[in-house]
């Protein structure tokens, strides 16, 4: 009953910055500040039940969250990552636990 979640890509839309920084950026997964995860989301409101964000000792982000249930069936988990630049994205995904 344990779902993993990683991100293995990160894409953001073109912009001046981006530009600028596009050459000293190895991975494009460098580019996140904060992701956060939601692992019942009821399609209402975000409740942050895990986290991972930069800080001054440790800038590196984990780039891969596991989360148990304790009960088998379907739950909708929804993604937020936030950029160094301050954007906003959202994804919700749709599991069934077993």
């Amino acid at each position: 009953r344990e779902v993993s979640l990683k991100i293995t890509d990160f894409q953001i839309p073109p912009t001046a910055e981006l530009a600028e920084i596009a050459r000293k950026v190895k991975d494009a997964r460098e580019l996140i500040d904060y992701w956060a995860i939601d692992w019942d989301y009821k399609g209402d409101t975000f409740h942050n039940q895990w986290q991972s964000f930069r800080t001054k000792k440790n800038p590196k982000v984990d780039y891969e969250a596991r989360q148990k249930y304790k009960s088998a069936g379907e739950y909708q988990i929804m993604v937020k990552v936030v950029d160094v630049f301050g954007n906003d994205t959202n994804k919700v995904l749709k599991v069934r636990v077993k």
